[in-house]
């Protein structure tokens, strides 16, 4: 239609935009049609002779089989007998931990695993009941296990500008909340003490900001970046540990009750993660500074600080883990608490996807779109064979393709008159039946013994063969 209506816009013609697009479907069908009859010439088949059977498994057998596959399609992609779903490989896993001061991120920790196994469900449910939560199975399901080393892959070497800056956030944050705290039962006795002790804390809230943890796995697959992401803020009791730890270049642990959650999921037809249990995420933050040399007593000696996290595990009553039971407070900064094979392990539940893309329509979206595509395929074809065996079953195209080929050559020769008046000539032998007929001529039904005498000596004319023996009508302008 397209192709019909732009070169209908573009050549020169006398014929209206409707009248060539008759002129086109007649010059359609009769391809159609001579097609036809020149494929059942070259099969030399004999009057009488019955349909092979294999060709009636295939169109009707096969096209029943088929009809019926596409009707539950739309059941067997949304199924788990769907043969065409897919796992996601995971490429690589990045672990980032930042902290965020004075409207301003620092990167703490960094690290990176090129080993991302796939866990079994049995595996799965091991590592629920080791952190806390509970894992329901589920069908076309894949399980991966990340783990991460304790110490950052490179050491914390921030400019002096940034230590100071750092320093001076999380110290003045500590030192603000504390003399809130403090002030809580001084304020309720004289109001504009409490009205100017607010005005300085909101004052010093929006220079600073609160500081917070920042916490992200990245895991990249062959074709996208899927990110987990979580935060926390901190206390006044760890900002000031920080703070004081950066200011003295001495070690630091910081007990974080809820870092990132331990499960997280990705259905078929999303992507973006979703925590589905934080479970026991309870994590311990340290710095360490180590002397360079092994000489700390000097006031100029060198420092090489990192950072280091680890999970921190329940107790083995049950009991949720903390600072002390995991070994994170200054009493005693060097306890790494329960053992592990790795300092932090996650785990992710990926759900498989279809290579078949179905967007993001519902079944029943779905099976309409396939059973209005169908009924249209199916049925087009079939339907209206009384009005179009007039035109598919005619035995001789060539004196009506003569005459399409007419009318383009006026147009191309400038004689629009001639154009016009034998497109309405073919018009009229379409309107009228017998006209058509005595056109397209009639069929001739030989039997078999007058059918093929030799392999290429025919006797006589083949049924559907085009022959010259006709006499052509010509349309002659008067």
């Amino acid at each position: 239609v397209a192709r019909s209506l732009l070169d209908w816009t573009l050549i020169v013609s006398s014929l209206e935009v409707m009248q060539y697009f008759y002129l086109i479907d007649m010059w359609t069908w009769m391809y159609r049609a001579r097609a036809r009859r020149g494929h059942q010439y070259m099969k030399r088949r004999v009057l009488g002779d019955k349909t092979p059977f294999l060709i009636r498994i295939a169109l009707g057998a096969g096209g029943l089989t088929g009809i019926v596959v596409l009707l539950f399609l739309p059941f067997l992609i949304f199924s788990n007998a769907n043969p065409f779903f897919r796992a996601r490989e995971v490429l690589r896993a990045d672990y980032s931990i930042q902290l965020q001061a004075a409207n301003v991120t620092y990167s703490l920790y960094e690290r990176s695993t090129l080993v991302v196994p796939e866990v079994t469900e049995e595996e799965a449910l091991v590592f629920g009941d080791e952190y806390g939560f509970e894992i329901i199975p589920q069908n076309r399901v894949r399980f991966h296990a990340v783990a991460f080393d304790r110490d950052s892959s490179a050491l914390w070497l921030p400019s002096p500008e940034d230590s100071a800056n750092i320093q001076a956030s999380l110290s003045l944050f500590g030192a603000t909340e504390t003399r809130a705290i403090s002030n809580r039962w001084h304020v309720r006795r004289a109001r504009k003490r409490r009205e100017r002790l607010n005005s300085e804390l909101t004052r010093q809230s929006n220079i600073t900001g609160d500081p917070t943890l920042a916490f992200t796995i990245a895991l990249r697959t062959d074709n996208q970046i899927l990110l987990a992401n979580s935060q926390v803020a901190l206390s006044a009791v760890q900002a000031k540990a920080i703070a004081d730890a950066i200011g003295s270049n001495s070690n630091a642990s910081v007990y974080v009750e809820n870092s990132i959650a331990k499960y997280w999921s990705l259905s078929s037809i999303s992507d973006s993660l979703l925590a589905v249990s934080r479970g026991d995420n309870a994590l311990c933050l340290e710095l360490n500074y180590v002397p360079i040399g092994g000489n700390s007593s000097t006031a100029s000696a060198l420092y090489s600080p990192w950072w280091s996290a680890r999970d921190c595990y329940a107790q083995e009553d049950g009991s949720p883990s903390s600072a002390a039971s995991c070994g994170c407070d200054a009493s005693n900064p060097e306890d790494d608490g329960a053992s592990s094979p790795f300092a932090m392990a996650y785990l992710f539940e990926f759900a498989e996807v279809s290579t078949i893309n179905v967007g993001g329509g519902t079944i029943i979206a779905l099976y309409g779109v396939i059973l209005l595509s169908l009924a249209t395929a199916v049925r087009a074809p079939l339907i209206g064979g009384a009005s179009k065996v007039v035109f598919q079953e005619m035995p001789y195209l060539l004196h009506l393709l003569q005459v399409v080929y007419d009318i383009i050559h006026a147009r191309q020769d400038g004689n629009l008159v001639m154009e016009e008046r034998l497109a309405f000539a073919i018009f009229d032998v379409y309107r009228d039946p017998h006209e058509l007929k005595k056109w397209a001529g009639e069929r001739q039904l030989m039997p078999s013994e007058q059918w093929w005498k030799k392999e290429n000596a025919p006797l006589a004319l083949p049924s559907y063969k085009e022959t010259r023996n006709e006499p052509y009508i010509k349309l002659k302008a008067d």
